[in-house]
């Protein structure tokens, strides 16, 4: 087989669009595009460069009247008011990594795996707005969501919605925002028929969201491989290049028509 070290401009930005859809490895790409992993790789991380400080724009805080005019009816009903963001975390599996240290920080007592994690935002009418930059995987959620730079984004009484295990009430209520998550029920008070309501229609709200990061896991390969060590520290000009895979993903998944109903 002749390799080349040269690829063209479009040639570059389908590698790295095949990268991420199907989640293929250099050595792969290599051989697809005829050129060395060398190769490969350097056209690989100027592409995937070039095409976040492109795209990464596309991942965007929607403005209040933006949230108000574009808020399904289904969900301004529950509290009366439009819901700024819907908040989860996912993770990616990385392969195990050889420091001590690492092995235990990156393991995910959830998952049952070493990940990496990363706070997502949606909004309700289904586009992401939010997304974090990678932490380890044994990070908790309210560690995660108080340091990632996401309460930044927050307005005076904006709502957003979480499980309950994202004990971050406090700090959301610094910024004048409002957290809503379902109502618990104990042996000692039952639920009033109107708090079962809403948590049913909260729950439903969980499972479009749910089956939006289900979708961009389907339309990105390789968010549902298992992720080389070497590429979960290694930069590009200054920005980590998980980053700029997840945001890309995100980006792309933006340019798609949303899952969710308006109705």
């Amino acid at each position: 087989m002749v390799f080349s070290d040269v690829l063209s401009k479009e040639q570059v930005i389908i590698m790295v669009l095949m990268y991420i859809r199907l989640g293929l490895c250099f050595s792969t790409l290599s051989v697809l595009f005829r050129v060395c992993t060398a190769t490969v790789t350097r056209y690989f991380y100027s592409g995937l460069y070039s095409m976040y400080m492109q795209l990464t724009g596309l991942v965007k805080w929607p403005s209040p009247d933006l949230i108000e005019s574009n808020t399904p009816a289904k969900f301004h009903k529950l509290y009366n008011a439009p819901i700024a963001v819907i908040l989860d975390c996912f993770e990616v599996f990385t392969e195990k990594p050889g420091v001590k240290d690492a092995i235990v920080k990156m393991y995910s007592t959830y998952k049952h795996h070493h990940t990496v994690k990363e706070l997502i935002g949606i909004t309700s009418f289904g586009s992401i707005s939010f997304i974090s930059k990678p932490y380890s995987g044994r990070t908790s959620d309210k560690y995660l969501t108080e340091t990632c730079g996401f309460l930044e984004n927050l307005h005076k009484d904006d709502i957003v919605l979480a499980d309950r295990g994202f004990t971050i009430r406090k700090a959301v209520q610094d910024k004048g925002a409002i957290l809503k998550v379902p109502d618990s029920s104990s042996k000692k008070k039952q639920l009033s028929s109107t708090a079962i309501e809403r948590t049913r229609a909260l729950a439903s709200i969980r499972n479009e969201v749910e089956r939006s990061i289900g979708s961009l896991r389907q339309k990105s390969g390789i968010l549902s491989t298992r992720l080389p060590i070497t590429l979960l520290n290694h930069e590009h000009n200054g920005v980590n290049v998980l980053h700029m895979i997840v945001t890309l993903a995100c980006a792309l998944f933006n340019l798609c028509p949303s899952i969710i109903s308006s109705t």
